[in-house]
């Protein structure tokens, strides 16, 4: 499952070629770095997405393990888009995760 959401390489944009080998070398300050900087990001996306207020914070944290599973193969390229482009493509799967795995609606519910 992670594979698959690994797979997209971005190109460097205004996420510094530093910043992004800080991620890689797993330095705490880097990711200290995405949770102020990104988590905003993460959830108003998730938000746009669908998923529920009450889930944001499980999801964004679903978001951010896959993120650092998937970092060493983050990879520039000029033709396929930027760290926030993949951030992105990460936090969609993981709200269409989320999302399929939650129960519909009951008909029940609303008597």
């Amino acid at each position: 499952m992670i594979e698959h959401q690994c797979s997209f390489s971005p190109k460097l944009d205004d996420t510094s070629r530093t910043f992004v080998e800080q991620l890689k070398e797993d330095q705490a300050s880097a990711w200290g770095v995405v949770d102020r900087v990104y988590t905003g990001f993460i959830k108003a996306n998730l938000r746009r997405f669908g998923v529920s207020d009450s889930d944001i914070e499980d999801v964004t944290q679903d978001v951010l393990l896959t993120a650092a599973g998937c970092i060493k193969r983050f990879e520039f390229r000029a033709q396929t888009g930027s760290f926030r482009s993949w951030l992105k493509t990460i936090t969609r799967s993981r709200a269409v995760d989320h999302l399929r795995k939650k129960p519909p609606p009951s008909a029940w519910a609303a008597f």
